[in-house]
């Protein structure tokens, strides 16, 4: 439905805390067949959105992170974990990207909303890297010179289980 309203390719952005892609978070569906119940899910290759799509098509975009970075990225995105049922998905927020508005309300985000405030609060990226309204394509305009794979997530998830099973 997305890809229908915003034409764009991408719709969709998560956070994956290393590089092997297994699990991300995000705001998204909650269950994996159902789109209109969301919150502040951990996605999977067999949860989530990846989970209903293994096909979908996807870019990964590192950053670089300092380790003390990483490591408050990643208990702040644990301790949301921890409370996921106060974090609401923002269904209002996303409508009001379609008049390019933005409304912020306290424990509502929608996805790229999401990973945005992650950047910025850790001073991973600038706030004025991003447009006022955020969606997932300007994270392609905006770091895609950073990308380091475009392809299909399941082709992701083998190319990375051999690399890891080599290395072993």
């Amino acid at each position: 439905m997305l890809r229908w309203f915003t034409k764009a390719k991408y719709n969709h952005v998560s956070l994956a805390l290393d590089e092997s892609l297994q699990e991300m978070y995000s705001f998204g569906r909650r269950w994996k067949y159902y789109a209109f119940y969301g919150g502040f899910v951990k996605e999977t290759a067999y949860m989530g959105v990846f989970g209903a799509y293994p096909n979908t098509d996807i870019v990964l975009i590192p950053f670089d992170v300092t380790e003390t970075q990483y490591q408050a990225i990643c208990a702040y995105v644990q301790g949301m974990y921890q409370r996921r049922k106060s974090y609401k998905y923002s269904w209002l927020g996303l409508f009001m990207v379609l008049f390019r508005k933005r409304l912020k309300r306290k424990r509502h985000y929608y996805c790229s909303e999401f990973v945005r405030d992650i950047l910025v609060r850790f001073s991973v990226a600038k706030e004025e890297d991003f447009p006022t309204v955020t969606t997932p394509n300007d994270f392609l305009h905006i770091f895609g010179d950073k990308k380091t794979y475009v392809g299909k997530y399941r082709d992701y998830l083998t190319e990375s289980f051999e690399v890891t099973k080599k290395a072993v």
